[in-house]
């Protein structure tokens, strides 16, 4: 559906806002991180909401190290400070599966 040029960029954006929902293996989460920089194979240009979906799977993903889920939030959030990148960054420090760090959040 993606890929099919027929198919309506509004229903290519709702499926790219639900795929995220999907993407649970180490091989899906850095697939979908190659579309923070280029547009998917369908062509869809993934939004900052979009962006934050993917860094969100990645910090819930234990699949990765700690290093490496601050250096995708200092490249996806940068140095944004909306409301929207804020809520980002705490939902994200509190989906990393990590004992220390779900007690310090939630304590």
């Amino acid at each position: 559906m993606l890929a099919d040029p027929q198919t309506d960029s509004i229903a290519k954006n709702e499926v790219t806002e639900r795929i995220f929902d999907y993407v649970l293996t180490k091989s899906d989460i850095e697939t979908a991180s190659q579309w923070l920089d280029a547009p998917t194979p369908a062509g869809v240009n993934l939004s900052k909401a979009h962006k934050s979906g993917v860094l969100i799977t990645i910090c819930r993903s234990d699949a990765f190290g700690r290093e490496y889920k601050d250096s995708m939030i200092q490249k996806i959030l940068g140095d944004d400070q909306s409301d929207t990148a804020t809520q980002t960054k705490l939902t994200c420090e509190a989906a990393m599966p990590d004992k220390e760090q779900k007690m310090k959040i939630w304590h």
